[in-house]
């Protein structure tokens, strides 16, 4: 019979000194750290960021509890301090196609200046044309042409008079009509003495009366032409003012920005659309003198003359960054606002909002991948102006059809950005499959470690994030003792002695929680009993479940044998995961036997309650069978396997080396030992391989030992695979020292029957026979009973 193999308390959990590493730590330049372990991702983003090529953005792939997301923004920043300043943009009125704004672009912080130039501008060419249009010399001008006109008009209407004394009438204008009268003697005759005249007379006055309203006519026509002429001259008179103040206000502009001819070609149209409506600007009140310098900016009118500024930027800054933490359609592309204006929907240039991809133009936009896909149209729209290189302004629900209001189009920006993604694998692997443009357009994927090796540096990277963070959080120091559990529960996060955890997230948690009950005790630093207490404390609020799977035991609701034998039976262990938490819960394995011919029956599948690794399992423990056992005739027997009071999903193939257990001891008729627990999986040759979720499981079936009461021979038997991934809890640890608890490492299966049986597993010999008296003699003798009985 083989020697049973045993872990001792050293090899249950790892036993780090940091104090030999304190003058190392001591050593160090600290520096922000938010990540550990992560070399290779920190790499492939500084090459992508370097990469100044299409398609070369970032993808950042893994669990986000790694803080990827914070060392992303910090690398991105610290490069970006080193790029080249984005520019500043703003959309301007086209005057010649108002309904598509002109984009135009300037050094970093000019935009707002400009802005601030060109509404100078407006407002001095109010104040200036008032002025002029308010002088003596314009006066001058203005009463010479007027003065002009007026006496033509007079003269014309002179001879009028003189035309109709001429012929003894007189003409007056009433209700809009000419009315002539015929004059007898200076005097207006009535229309009796009219009737009285003779013929001839009456002739006279008509033929008179014909020829004044001819000349009339005449007249008019020539005082509305000599009126339309003093009006074109004053208007003249006041556009060749308007002209000169313009190129006067302009010409500075115009020397400032000579070398941007998208700017020149704005100040040009502007100014000859200044000119061609000066009468906006005009003061005809005097009352109103005294306000000569307000523009009322919200007039329809005056908007035209806005700069609406999209986007701004600080000098010598550095490339911009923006990490965009609600990405819909609008934030990232921008948007085109509107408002109500008698029942109807208007907008204009100055309603053009920016979107995130506007304000990172020219450096780095951070997304999150999730966040990306819940939006409707934020990845389509995204890949289309990554691949165009252009950022087209407009409304989701206009690009789907949803919408038939008419909008503007502004001018597209040229994009020159990097963007960098950061998720878990499954949303890689979804564009990936389904994106036919993702891998052209994000060349670059970093991938961050759950989990790095446990080196020294590592530990002096933990401990380096660990002090950082409590000083950053309330001025706390923590000591070496806690540092050294600290490395213990980043190893258990990993399930490795040979790793620690890389996701600082639940570093984090663990040391706010530490802080919280330093406070609690007045302590200025963190001991290792704060870390211990932050850790208990975690799971005792995560882990209700466990006690009340536990009292379900203990009050046999659950029927669990934790001492004693029995055939046909052995204690599984299974995990149950509840996202933030899982604990393992031991499971009564039970096999029946029988003579026939349909090998393993594994009820959990016959009842559709098995996954396919499971099924799987199941297939390979028959193959052991037949393989162990019909080497020299048939194997012809039945076995139903059952995880009892199981009634859900069961999946996984840790518990196959349990169930093996188990129909060989039904066959064989030998007793199991129920106070130790088996997990572990085997292949067809009989070996024994490793199972996630040890430490949990030891840990839920010591629970329920200590709970039913410890009798010194209870323990675990596990992969001997899984011994560098054992971090037990200091209760398992201390129980393991006093001898009350056991945990037996096998590499094959023999090795756990002999522990579960306490009979030898044999060998066969020459022949294939067993020795009397062993485990497989036992099984052999009763297939050979099942084989006689045919």
């Amino acid at each position: 019979m083989r020697a049973r193999r045993e872990l001792g308390c050293s090899q249950l959990t790892i036993q780090p000194n940091f104090a030999k590493l304190q003058h190392k730590l001591n050593d160090r330049k600290f520096k922000l750290r938010n990540s550990i372990g992560q070399e290779e991702a920190i790499k492939s983003i500084y090459f992508g960021l370097k990469m100044d090529d299409y398609g070369y953005n970032i993808f950042c792939v893994g669990d986000e509890d790694t803080n990827m997301e914070d060392e992303i923004q910090n690398i991105v920043k610290e490069y970006a301090k080193k790029q080249k300043d984005g520019l500043d943009w703003c959309y301007v009125y086209n005057f010649k196609e108002p309904e598509s704004p002109i984009l135009l672009s300037f050094k970093p912080g000019e935009a707002v200046k400009f802005a601030q130039k060109i509404k100078k501008l407006v407002e001095e060419y109010k104040v200036c044309l008032n002025k002029e249009l308010t002088s003596l010399k314009y006066d001058r001008s203005r009463r010479r042409f007027i003065e002009y006109y007026l006496e033509i008009k007079n003269s014309l209407l002179s001879k009028l008079s003189e035309l109709a004394s001429s012929l003894n009438l007189t003409i007056s204008l009433v209700d809009g009509n000419f009315e002539i009268s015929p004059l007898i003697e200076g005097k207006k005759i009535t229309s009796e003495v009219y009737e009285k005249l003779d013929k001839q007379k009456k002739e006279e006055i008509e033929e008179n009366s014909a020829r004044l309203l001819e000349f009339t006519y005449a007249i008019i026509n020539r005082i509305s032409q000599e009126e339309k002429n003093v009006y074109l001259k004053l208007g003249k008179l006041e556009n060749a003012i308007s002209r000169r103040i313009i190129e006067q206000l302009l010409s500075p502009l115009k020397d400032e920005y000579n070398s941007n001819p998208e700017i020149i070609a704005y100040l040009e149209e502007m100014g000859l659309d200044l000119v061609k409506h000066s009468s906006l600007f005009r003061i005809t009140n005097n009352a109103d003198l005294t306000q000569v310098e307000v523009i009322d900016w919200s007039k329809r009118e005056f908007i035209r003359y806005k700069v609406n500024v999209l986007v701004t930027s600080q000098p010598e800054a550095g490339a911009p960054v923006i990490f965009e933490k609600n990405p819909t359609y609008s934030n990232l592309f921008g948007k085109i606002e509107f408002i109500s204006n008698d029942q109807y929907l208007v907008t204009d240039f100055t309603k053009i909002k920016a979107g995130s991809v506007h304000l990172a133009n020219g450096g780095y936009l951070i997304l999150n991948a999730r966040e990306v896909l819940r939006e409707l149209g934020s990845w389509e729209g995204l890949e289309r102006i990554l691949k165009s290189k252009l950022l087209k302004i407009e409304s989701l629900s206009n690009r789907l059809g949803f919408s038939s209001l008419n909008v503007l189009t502004p001018q597209p920006l040229p994009l020159n950005l990097k963007v960098i993604m950061f998720g878990e694998p499954k949303y890689y692997y979804l564009l990936n499959k389904y994106s036919e443009e993702f891998s052209d357009l994000f060349k670059v994927k970093a991938e961050f470690k759950d989990n790095c090796p446990l080196t020294e540096e590592s530990c002096l990277q933990l401990a380096e994030y660990a002090i950082q963070f409590c000083r950053r959080n309330g001025g706390y120091e923590i000591n070496i003792g806690a540092l050294d559990k600290l490395i213990v529960y980043s190893s258990r996060l990993a399930g490795s002695q040979k790793k620690i955890t890389a996701r600082l997230k639940l570093i984090r948690d663990i040391l706010k929680e530490a802080i919280f009950w330093a406070s609690i005790d007045d302590r200025a630093v963190l001991k290792e009993e704060h870390l211990t207490k932050s850790w208990s404390e975690m799971n005792r609020r995560k882990g209700q479940g466990v006690k009340f799977y536990n009292q379900l035991i203990l009050d046999n609701k659950i029927l669990l044998d934790v001492k004693g034998g029995k055939i046909g039976q052995v204690n599984a262990i299974s995990i149950l995961d509840f996202g933030d938490y899982r604990f393992g819960i031991p499971l009564k394995i039970t096999a029946s036997t029988w003579k026939g011919t349909k090998g393993v029956i594994n009820i959990e599948r016959e009842s559709e309650l098995s996954g396919k690794i499971h099924n799987k399992a199941s297939l390979i423990l028959a193959g052991y069978l037949k393989e162990k056992y019909g080497q020299k005739m048939g194997v012809n027997f039945s076995a139903s396997i059952c995880l009892e009071q199981s009634y859900g999903l069961v999946d996984g193939d840790s518990a196959s080396l349990a169930e093996l257990y188990a129909i060989i001891s039904s066959l064989s008729g030998l007793h199991l030992d129920q106070g130790i627990a088996v997990t572990g999986s085997i292949n067809q040759k009989g070996e024994v391989q490793p199972v996630g979720g040890i430490n949990e499981k030891i840990e839920g079936f010591y629970d329920v030992c200590q709970a039913k009461g410890l009798t010194g021979y209870q323990g675990v038997i596990i992969p001997f695979q899984n011994i560098d991934d054992l971090l037990l809890k200091d209760q398992v640890i201390n129980a393991v020292e006093r001898g009350m608890f056991h945990i037996f490492p096998i590499t094959e299966v023999d090795e756990g029957l002999e522990i579960l049986t306490k009979v030898q597993a044999g060998s066969p010999d020459f022949l294939g026979n067993y020795p009397p008296g062993t485990v497989h003699h036992f099984v052999m003798k009763k297939l050979k009973e099942y084989a006689n009985n045919n």
